[in-house]
């Protein structure tokens, strides 16, 4: 008998696309913020059920605060 290694689950591209996009071109620079615990947990798990980072989704937030 063989094992087969496991496939890896792969998350969506959807916004990933859209948010490297604008700002591959560019140097990033590290934004650090504080969060309650618990606020954080629910955003990791969202985030995770969406297929999203989170890095991708505070890119896609200051975009839209920006564009106001």
């Amino acid at each position: 008998m063989t094992l087969k290694p496991k496939k890896k689950a792969t998350r969506s591209n959807k916004g990933k696309e859209a948010a490297l996009k604008s700002v591959t071109t560019e140097k990033m620079k590290r934004l650090n913020a504080n969060l309650p615990e618990s606020l954080y947990l629910d955003l990791k798990v969202k985030a995770t059920k969406e297929g999203r980072a989170i890095n991708d989704l505070v890119i896609e937030w200051v975009n839209k605060y920006l564009s106001k």
